[in-house]
């Protein structure tokens, strides 16, 4: 045997066990990346050896179905999709789509979906009547999971079609749900699951029907399989109208184009929002949209020719713990970081991981040296989500809490379920925490005092505390001008940013102050209730009245007698206030509107403007902006990629209205 059919076999080896893993024991121990690595590896090593293709074949399109259920046979192949994962590779297949039209002048339209990352299926119905439903499998057998389909909301038992048909589609869970089932899991003492992708597997793999039910699972569907007359099918995208036209959940996000560069910003835009959508995509699919062209196109023996997989890179990875760091947070809290060994997710070099606290360490037995599973989501810090405990071998080592705050050495208090060291007045990491939430955006809005200025402010005595800020000019201009990388026109233009700063809304003043538990919302609340800043001290401080105010429970109001309960904060809070200029609570005076009194949900992102300005517009129209969906709520505003908040909305059969619906119902208010 040549090296080189020995390198096939062993991948083929390799690729299988991983296969075995992710579809029928929902696991993994390899991250999508490097999977994606190996099947790539595999066929372009198959496509330069053409005489060992058999191996190919033996690779087939996913897993024979599971002991546990019986195999049933799809009425027409279910195949899996090639993927692309760069620009040029979908360009490369596009060239492949017009070479066997034989056509390069000919434009291709494309039909865009977002690829939804869970389980595949196919469901049978004839005579608009469900009668079964089947996994992917192997593409040609699947296991029949008819009665769990059965128990997904919203799915459809009756159709409004005559003859035979199957309805192909993705079966997921949403990131709530998924949260909400692993705490359950965790009361229970089961296992949890790794990711939504293999908790809908693993849910819609029960035997028991009841216990599927309670998964809360979804579906999106996306295509058809057989049916008997195809000619009333013109295009893809008419296809999702008459899906959704079924009874079927459709994810309306897809986008059609010929237009190569269009499609490039589309994956790129959807790339971005990745993070913000309540359940996980790994890519963009890309069809042809037209169906007599995808006849001609027709399939090779595992791939359909007319759609490609244009994958984004994957926000998951497998690597090292090394180390462990403790950081002191704004109000005291110690927060685990896992040091890792870097490794590339999602394009991005990570070597950091949150651990959030020590409880969490104990529970998925984090050790230092352990071999780990981490998710990076958007531009949030990664988090371990699994230990590979079958890659320890000895060395792992048990991690524990220091006694003694890391930054100022104050003995850590133990009494709370997070470990807080409450050293409040004289410890520098939660000092220079404080200064950097001050300057913030929500708070004073100081731009050019970001994280790294003041920490070289604050490391080189510069400043002490917030108070300070507003005497740099006084003290240190000459000094600051002739900072490395400032300059005069740097430093004028901090210094203006600081007095620009001065004068504020009350509001933000408080919300600035880093009370504990006082975020935005209760920061407006204590604003109304207080009118000015010359009210916003101890002796104005009532507990009772506090408590009596609509929007203040226990917890924020006993946080906010602490903080008034220390002298060295009243005598800093005076000081403070008479250095600003911090406006007197104005109410924002509302118009009589149609939408007067009426409460509200904004939810998924906006495209004419930010969530704040329509926030801002819908408070001056006399209504009440919540943040969660409930029976009270009155209208719903979905924008791009709204997701459990617009099906609860749906839930509930409150009014759901787009951003061009809201921006007209605001102008004609």
């Amino acid at each position: 045997m040549s090296k080189i059919e020995e390198k096939i076999k062993n991948l083929l080896t390799e690729i299988e066990l991983y296969d075995k893993q992710y579809y029928d024991e929902n696991q993994s121990n390899i991250d999508d990346a490097k999977y994606d690595e190996l099947k790539k590896e595999f066929e372009s090593l198959i496509f330069q050896n053409p005489q060992f293709q058999k191996y190919s074949d033996e690779l087939g399109v996913g897993v024979k179905s599971s002991k546990k259920f019986s195999k049933h046979k799809h009425i027409e192949k279910m195949y899996s999709l090639q993927n692309a994962f760069t620009h040029e590779e979908f360009c490369d297949f596009n060239e492949r789509v017009q070479r066997f039209l034989g056509d390069f002048d000919k434009k291709i339209e494309y039909c865009c979906e977002y690829k939804i990352d869970g389980l595949s299926f196919s469901a049978l119905y004839k005579n608009g009547k469900y009668i079964l439903g089947l996994t992917r499998g192997d593409g040609e057998y699947g296991e029949d999971i008819t009665e769990n389909i059965a128990q997904i909301e919203n799915f459809p038992l009756q159709i409004p079609y005559k003859g035979t048909i199957e309805i192909r589609g993705e079966i997921y869970l949403n990131h709530d749900d998924f949260e909400k089932l692993n705490e359950d899991l965790i009361i229970k003492g089961e296992k949890t699951f790794v990711n939504p992708r293999n908790a809908a597997s693993g849910s819609l793999r029960q035997l028991d029907v009841e216990a599927v039910k309670q998964r809360k699972l979804k579906h999106f569907a996306y295509n058809i399989g057989f049916v008997e007359n195809k000619n009333e099918f013109q295009c893809q995208a008419q296809i999702l109208k008459k899906l959704k036209e079924f009874g079927f959940s459709v994810n309306e996000n897809f986008f059609v184009s010929d237009d190569l560069n269009e499609i490039e910003n589309f994956h790129s835009k959807v790339l971005l929002m990745r993070s913000q959508i309540d359940y996980d995509i790994d890519g963009v699919v890309c069809k042809v949209n037209d169906c007599e062209l995808q006849k001609r196109l027709d399939f090779s023996s595992k791939y359909p020719r007319w759609a490609i997989a244009y994958k984004f890179p994957s926000h998951e990875a497998i690597t090292q713990l090394i180390d462990l760091s403790f950081q002191v947070g704004r109000t005291g809290a110690i927060t685990p970081v896992a040091i890792l060994k870097p490794v590339n997710v999602g394009g991005v070099i990570v070597s950091k991981a949150n651990l959030y606290n020590y409880d969490e360490i104990k529970r998925q037995d984090i050790r230092m040296n352990d071999f780990v599973l981490i998710k990076r989501s958007g531009d949030v810090i990664p988090k371990i989500i699994s230990v590979l405990i079958e890659k320890r071998n000895g060395d792992e080592k048990e991690i524990f809490l220091p006694k003694n705050c890391p930054s100022c050495n104050a003995r850590l208090n133990f009494d709370e379920i997070v470990v807080r060291c409450d050293n409040e007045f004289s410890c520098s990491a939660q000092i220079k925490e404080k200064i950097k939430h001050f300057c913030g955006r929500d708070g004073m809005n100081i731009d050019g005092m970001g994280d790294k200025q003041i920490e070289y402010f604050y490391d080189n005595e510069f400043i002490a505390n917030v108070l300070d800020i507003f005497f740099l000019k006084e003290k240190y201009e000459n000094s600051i001008k002739n900072l490395p990388n400032w300059g005069e026109k740097s430093a004028q233009n901090l210094f203006e940013a600081i007095e620009k700063s001065k004068t504020s809304s009350l509001d933000k003043f408080i919300f600035a102050l880093g009370i504990r538990f006082v975020g935005d919302v209760a920061s407006k609340v204590l604003a109304r209730y207080f009118q000015s800043a010359e009210n916003f001290n101890k002796d104005f401080i009532k507990r009772d009245n506090l408590l009596q105010i609509d929007g203040l429970g226990d917890k924020i109001v006993n946080s906010i007698c602490s903080f008034f309960s220390s002298d060295e904060n009243n005598s800093f809070l005076y000081r403070l206030i008479h250095c600003l200029n911090i406006q007197n609570y104005e109410e924002i005076e509302k118009l009589n509107s149609t939408i007067s009194g009426k409460n509200i949900v904004f939810t998924g992102t906006l495209d004419k403007m930010t969530r704040k300005e329509a926030k801002a517009i819908a408070e001056k129209l006399g209504a009440k902006v919540c943040s969660q969906i409930s029976g009270n709520v009155d209208l719903v505003i979905a924008g791009f990629d709204a997701g459990s908040k617009l099906q609860k909305a749906r839930e509930l059969k409150i009014k759901i209205i787009d951003e061009s619906e809201w921006i007209k119902l605001s102008e004609e208010a």
